[in-house]
């Protein structure tokens, strides 16, 4: 975890061969790995807390190695210049604002200029982004000796995923240990394993669709039960007057047409204003947080998920509206 402060930062790297000897003791063979840290530009950016993170600093041999967990060409840069590497949240305009303002940049005695197309927004991991931050400078090699440690990581890649007990037990075993080194303050230190991350996501994902699918169809009914309620009650002084209507000669095609005119007013009113109430409380949300949503949501999904919530919806309705409308209408036409 990154921290800008002095009594935060580490005094030392991870033990990196421990983890690999503990993955491939346990049976799972790592097939790539990416393991290095992330420095200070300058030793006054250390001090400067939490409320502005200055960016960090990993050397492009590092970088390339997370591009290749990720199954990407490595990235060049040409000699004297530095690149920028983008998590998946930053916005077009916040990279042009740094491209614009940040042209030049100098690491300790060295000066580089930012390379042309140098911009990178791959999908590499969190190891680069920790504690909020969006960017981080990518330097030639040689330009980072002497320079502050700020992070350490490791990310491999093996075999055959992790079972879940093997993922529990690395989880207490390898942090603990690497704690125990002294090397970082404990809680800085955190651990991602995709089996775990999978299994709680499945895990929360299956709590809120259940929850969320029950309340809705608790409400769905409840509404729907009301208006169909309402509209049956109705039906003594509605018959009373469809019988008027048929005395004055209105052919009962056309009383049965009015009562489904009258039958979408009262049902359609308060659905369509859900609907639009829906649509524009969603479009909201995903306006104001568009960029943490898109970077982990693919729009397809958004939209297969929308798609079978609005027809869900649309079933229930049917099926309230047809049976209402079948009691409604045989309900007035009794003599």
């Amino acid at each position: 975890m990154y921290r800008a402060e002095e009594s935060l930062l580490p005094t030392g790297t991870l033990d990196y061969d421990a983890i690999t000897d503990y993955l491939e003791q346990g049976g799972y063979s790592v097939t790539g790995k990416a393991q290095g840290e992330l420095y200070f530009l300058e030793n006054e950016d250390i001090g400067s807390g939490q409320k502005k993170i200055p960016f960090l600093a990993v050397s492009l041999s590092d970088y390339n190695e997370l591009r290749a967990l990720s199954g990407l060409e490595p990235a060049a840069l040409p000699n004297d210049t530095f690149g920028v590497s983008w998590n998946r949240e930053a916005v077009e305009t916040e990279m042009q604002e740094i491209d614009r303002n940040i042209r030049q940049i100098q690491v300790n005695d060295i000066v580089l200029n930012k390379a042309q197309d140098a911009d990178f927004q791959d999908s590499i991991g969190i190891n680069l982004f920790t504690s909020r931050t969006k960017a981080v400078y990518v330097l030639p090699d040689a330009a980072i000796s002497d320079l502050r440690i700020a992070t350490t990581f490791y990310s491999a890649n093996t075999d055959k995923p992790l079972t879940y007990e093997f993922a529990k037990q690395f989880e207490e075993n390898m942090g603990t240990y690497q704690r125990e080194l002294g090397n970082f303050p404990p809680e800085s230190a955190f651990i991602r394993l995709n089996t775990l991350q999978s299994n709680e996501g499945i895990s929360n994902m299956l709590l809120l669709s259940l929850i969320g699918t029950y309340a809705a169809l608790v409400l769905l009914v409840s509404s729907f039960t009301m208006l169909s309620v309402q509209q049956l009650t109705d039906t003594i002084e509605q018959k009373h007057r469809f019988d008027i209507i048929r005395k004055l000669g209105v052919e009962r095609k056309e009383c049965q047409k009015t009562a489904r005119r009258q039958m979408y007013f009262w049902f359609g009113l308060p659905v369509l204003t859900a609907i639009v109430g829906s649509i524009g409380v969603f479009s909201y949300l995903l306006w104001n947080n568009y960029n943490e949503i898109i970077a982990y949501v693919m729009p397809s999904q958004i939209g297969i998920i929308l798609t079978l919530s609005y027809i869900s919806f649309i079933i229930v309705f049917g099926c309230y509206f047809v049976s209402a409308y079948y009691l409604f209408q045989r309900n007035i036409e009794k003599h």
